[in-house]
């Protein structure tokens, strides 16, 4: 049976090691020490989808205000069969677990990619999360170098219920070391 799971620093620790710096790219992992410094100011959470006592999938979210959250990481481990509809399963379930307004999810701008092919996995990144619920938004924002297109997953409010711009640049202005932060992510349109 499959269940959602909250988990603490340590069992993240061990998700980052075996999954997080394989899943994603170089430039968008942010150092262990950021998330265990966030994680030890209460301003970040990490869940896991279980299934028969092994990992299916992995979500972490940050926030400045609790009730509006930044999905800063997702993805199903890479054992477990991508394309199975399980990142659909875990996303839907963390929308019913997670009492918020909603969560802010940033993806790769497709326009931005080097080639067709990552071109077509951010758009098929994009797909998904619409098919979801989330909603696009017009805006555009870079982190760390990386373009990213902003969408919305609505929860117990609407997009009008927040100012997606300011509310983004306060999460992620939040965390520490903050002069990297305050330099590093920019909110382009």
């Amino acid at each position: 049976m499959k269940k959602i799971r909250e988990i603490n620093f340590t069992e993240f620790s061990t998700i980052y090691q075996q999954h997080l710096i394989a899943d994603f790219p170089e430039e968008e992992v942010k150092p262990l020490y950021v998330i265990e410094n966030a994680f030890a100011a209460n301003k970040y959470a990490a869940y896991i989808l279980e299934e028969d006592s092994q990992v299916k999938a992995y979500a972490t979210f940050m926030w400045k205000d609790k009730n509006l959250q930044l999905l800063d990481y997702f993805a199903v481990t890479r054992d477990s069969g991508r394309g199975q509809g399980i990142g659909s399963f875990f996303l839907q379930e963390l929308a019913h677990t997670i009492k918020v307004k909603g969560f802010i999810i940033e993806c790769e701008a497709p326009e931005k990619a080097r080639d067709k092919e990552e071109q077509e996995i951010r758009e098929k990144r994009i797909a998904f999360y619409l098919r979801n619920a989330a909603q696009m938004t017009t805006v555009t924002a870079n982190v760390v170098g990386v373009d990213l297109r902003l969408l919305y997953m609505p929860i117990e409010a609407g997009l009008e219920s927040i100012n997606i711009e300011t509310d983004f640049l306060s999460i992620y202005h939040n965390l520490e070391p903050k002069e990297f932060y305050l330099k590093s992510v920019k909110i382009v349109s």
